[in-house]
């Protein structure tokens, strides 16, 4: 090309087998992208006589055995051909280049006439940025005293470029200003980002060499995160299995999602994700880098619904949203982070701000936490099969009303700590404790959180605490554990949650203690006593259970911080002592014609003593769920739609009712019982009579607006149905359709 302007567009091109030089611009100003050159002759990229465009998204692959007689270079590039200064100066710039010539291993054989990777010369001022060469005799070779110091100057530029699999990487012609050590030192300086490797192998790609079907995509990519990377806007950042994302120390990196943003992180059980440190293996330790932040737009039960993320990078999570989705995270492991912007205001393993039910978040690891591993501020997401490995502050701590439900965990210790005071689980509603809702509510189930004592004389640090610190009126549901190898096992602390514990808002049930130093202790001065907390935990209704010693649990080898074996031996006492909640489905709807559905109804599930386990509110459809352990229980109803259906035949029915000239239902009996004496009588169809008539106040009208059928249902080891029917109260001839609202 001679003298082709920036008017022209060249873009996927490929050159194949040519006998010359494949690309060569003579001055001119046009750019280029996705070009391809293929088993050419010369040089792969020319570039002469002032050309000054940009270019970006080039491969080139060589036959090793042929080239020319000048010497086949990758780069080629001159001023003009005496080197002179004349202007324009050839001054292109390569992005995104990758350069692959005759040497797939440094054993390879290849024509004598193969030279350089990169030929600079004559007064140049090339630039490349972001690019990889491999596989050349030479690597680079600034050639001339005047082309030298363009690269002084930083007029010629390489940055961000790796050169792979050189018989050397660095040369220069004798007698010149530079040494090939000058060059080196040049190439290498910190604030260049340039690198070397031994081997072409080294850069991980497929089968790049490969002349009949070269595949150069990364076997694994590796990325650097350099500083605070967020995702905004709306925008989806999807990252590959196999990838491998390395967190810069000196600035501290972070992957933050911001509302509306989304993190697609699917890794598999071969390729896993990993997130990790950027420094040299063996040199790597907690907290070199930030870690991942998820923020949502679920509740949370801060002041006007919305908060700032701790960690310092300033972004807002809250809202009105609970099933808010922030992406999908499977098969992801993240190593080495943890950074305490300021004190109590930390990056921890996989924070979570307000993130929503919506976001799948499934087989995760976080190791080697410099703070918490995991942190969940508000929020609904549900996670699955989490671990927490040699962390140093908490490894599952809970705040601000989060309600997610999370099974199947596992945390091991080492004898490291955090000066704030280390636990398994910590949990608060909010900071200071307050009654703030939606109250923190999470369900932990099936996991297992193994502290630093294999022994009860095994010595530990003074900052490792409890394997669970429940505080600040926290209503935390801890179901189907095991805590080993804590200095203390329960810490129940303020009296706010002793009392959610005594109401059975909080709830730790089959649940197990080992190895406890101490198995309860409480804060002095609190309304419970550690008794009052033992009494409570060891409530036969609960199921729970200590034990002296770790061995008692009979796992494998849990405490083995190098190839740790959780599962329980034939005799643990752990075998079939789960305790499973079912979930009862049905429809709540009106006993007319229309079965019109009762939406809005709230439906209690009550122990048949009468004390409610869980209530929950009946969809658009009249559609519920609720989920019990195994028992027998009764379910009951309330709703608060606009009474209405009482008409004269109502009272016409219920005096043949007590006449026995018509049956009722056990439904249309408690509809007719008016004035609530629990029996049909004469005064029922008087009452009635006076309410149609607007008599008021007329106290003798005592049912309540709607009455429901109270079914006794059996939960015993499977899911079931039960559907409830509705009634206005003095209805008997089910007439009434009640309102939508």
């Amino acid at each position: 090309m001679g003298g082709v302007g920036s008017g022209t567009t060249l873009d996927y091109l490929q050159v194949s087998y040519s006998g010359d030089d494949s690309f060569e611009w003579f001055g001119g100003t046009v750019n280029s992208k996705h070009l391809i050159t293929f088993r050419g002759m010369d040089d792969e990229f020319d570039s002469d006589n002032g050309f000054s465009g940009k270019l970006q998204f080039l491969v080139a692959l060589r036959d090793p055995n042929v080239a020319d007689i000048s010497g086949s270079n990758g780069f080629e590039s001159d001023n003009d051909a005496t080197g002179s200064g004349n202007l324009p100066l050839t001054h292109p710039i390569f992005s995104n280049v990758s350069l692959f010539g005759p040497m797939a291993t440094l054993s390879s054989s290849f024509n004598i006439n193969f030279k350089r990777s990169m030929h600079i010369r004559r007064n140049s001022t090339l630039c490349v940025y972001n690019s990889v060469f491999a596989g050349w005799p030479v690597g680079l070779y600034i050639d001339g005293n005047n082309t030298q110091a363009n690269a002084n100057n930083n007029v010629l530029q390489m940055e961000n470029c790796i050169l792979a699999g050189m018989t050397t990487n660095f040369a220069v012609p004798s007698g010149q200003t530079w040494s090939a050590t000058d060059e080196q030192n040049w190439f290498m300086a910190p604030g260049r980002h340039n690198s070397t490797l031994t081997n072409t192998s080294d850069l991980g790609l497929i089968d790049p060499f490969n002349l009949t079907a070269p595949n150069f995509t990364p076997a694994k990519s590796v990325y650097k995160l350099n500083g605070w990377l967020f995702v905004r806007n709306g925008a989806t950042l999807t990252i590959d299995p196999g990838t491998i994302i390395r967190g810069d120390k000196t600035n501290k990196s972070a992957l933050i999602i911001e509302q509306t943003a989304k993190l697609v992180a699917n890794g598999t059980a071969t390729e896993p994700i990993v997130f990790t440190s950027n420094e040299a293996a063996g040199s790597r330790n907690r907290g070199d880098w930030g870690g991942v932040i998820l923020c949502g737009s679920a509740t949370v039960n801060l002041a006007g619904g919305t908060g700032q993320i701790e960690g310092g990078v300033g972004s807002i999570f809250g809202g009105t949203n609970d099933a808010d989705n922030s992406g999908s995270l499977k098969y992801v492991r993240i190593e080495f982070p943890g950074f305490a912007f300021a004190p109590n205001n930390e990056i921890n393993g996989l924070t979570h701000g307000a993130v929503g039910s919506g976001t799948t978040e499934d087989y995760i690891q976080v190791s080697y936490c410099a703070d918490d591993s995991y942190e969940w501020f508000g929020g609904t997401v549900n996670c699955k099969h989490l671990i927490a490995f040699k962390g140093q502050d908490d490894e599952f701590d809970t705040d601000n009303g989060y309600r997610g439900k999370l099974q199947f965990g596992v945390g091991l210790r080492e004898n490291f700590t955090d000066a704030s005071g280390s636990n398994g689980f910590e949990s608060d509603n909010d900071a200071t404790g307050s009654a703030n809702t939606p109250g923190t509510q999470a369900t932990f189930s099936n996991f297992t959180i193994v502290g630093p004592m294999v022994t009860l004389t095994t010595p530990v640090l003074p900052d490792f605490k409890r394997s669970m610190h429940l505080r600040r009126n926290t209503q935390i549901k801890i179901h189907n554990s095991l805590l080993m190898g804590w200095p203390t096992g329960l810490y129940i602390d303020g009296n706010n949650t002793q009392a959610n514990a005594m109401a059975d808002l909080l709830q730790v049930e089959n649940t197990f203690l080992s190895g406890m130093t101490t198995n309860f202790a409480v804060p002095s001065g609190q309304t419970w006593s550690a008794t009052d907390e033992q009494n409570w935990f060891m409530d036969a209704n609960r199921h729970n259970n200590t034990f002296v010693n770790n061995t008692d649990i009979q796992l494998n080898d849990p405490f083995n911080l190098s190839n740790p074996n959780f599962l329980p031996q034939t005799t643990s006492p752990v075998w079939g002592a789960s305790r499973w909640s079912r979930s009862i489905t049905g429809l709540v709807s009106y006993n007319n014609a229309a079965n019109t559905p009762m939406n809005g109804t709230t439906i209690s599930l009550k122990t048949q003593a009468g004390v409610v386990v869980e209530t929950v509110t009946a969809n658009a459809g009249g559609n519920f769920t609720i989920f019990a352990l195994d028992g027998v229980y009764v379910l009951d109803a309330t709703s608060a739609k606009t009474w209405g259906g009482l008409n004269l035949q109502d009272v016409i029915n219920t005096r043949k009712r007590i006449s026995n000239l018509m049956t009722f239902t056990a439904l249309q009996n408690k509809a007719a019982d008016v004035n609530v004496s629990n029996s049909v009588n004469l005064q029922d169809p008087i009452v009635m009579r006076q309410k149609i008539a607007g008599i008021s106040p007329l106290t003798t009208w005592k049912i309540a607006n709607y009455i429901f059928e109270t079914p006794t249902v059996t939960v015993n080891g499977s899911n079931l149905v039960q559907n409830i029917k509705s009634l206005a109260g003095g209805d008997v001839n089910n007439s009434y359709t009640p309102p939508a609202k």
